[in-house]
């Protein structure tokens, strides 16, 4: 009877073999699997060559880049990453007796960080922003993609980008995937290597 019940879990045992047998062969590793019930987010898919809503996604993962680059010397200030006031003790133990309010949002001031990009984010950033002046065919084409990238990176929806725009939703959005598409065009006609 025992020899019966090893008998499943050793079956068991061989199909899992031959199965990441032949998920090696494939090139997939057996950790590389992803299934939506793991709890992470699914993997970013890149095309085989460019397309549209691609380099869409590359000019606002630019712009949102740009956004966190630091801010150095900005303001006219001299004091570079100095914080913006010098408490003396005296300042100090008067906060300490200021409403909660007052020091939930002086902890929030202080405590802002920004996520520094990576030279490899910078790097794309500085490739990609660079693309409606190079591929789109007129002005009005390069403004538009870069003003919906701009808008897209700062999380707005198409209808307010249009009210913003002073444009319909349905023709923004129609230009904005032609130009996206004429710039596709232009990296596979360059070849470009897609990222």
């Amino acid at each position: 009877m025992q020899a019966n019940a090893q008998k499943p879990h050793g079956h068991r045992r061989f199909r899992q073999s031959v199965t990441a047998a032949n998920a090696l062969a494939n090139g997939l590793r057996p950790e590389d699997d992803w299934h939506p019930l793991d709890g992470m987010p699914a993997p970013e898919y890149v095309p085989e060559h460019w397309t549209g809503p691609h380099v869409g996604l590359r000019l606002v993962e630019a712009f949102k880049t740009l956004a966190n680059m630091p801010d150095v010397g900005s303001g006219g200030s001299s004091r570079g990453f100095w914080p913006p006031y010098y408490y003396e003790w005296n300042d100090l133990l008067a906060q300490e007796e200021s409403d909660a309010q007052s020091k939930d949002d002086a902890a929030s001031t202080l405590n802002r960080a920004k996520i520094r990009p990576s030279a490899q984010d910078v790097s794309r950033m500085e490739q990609a922003i660079s693309w409606p002046g190079r591929y789109c065919i007129s002005v009005p084409c390069a403004r538009i993609v870069q003003r919906v990238a701009f808008y897209r990176s700062r999380d707005m929806d198409m209808h307010q980008l249009a009210r913003k725009m002073r444009h319909d939703p349905k023709f923004l959005r129609k230009r904005n995937r032609v130009g996206l598409d004429l710039i596709a065009a232009g990296l596979r006609r360059d070849k470009v290597r897609i990222f």
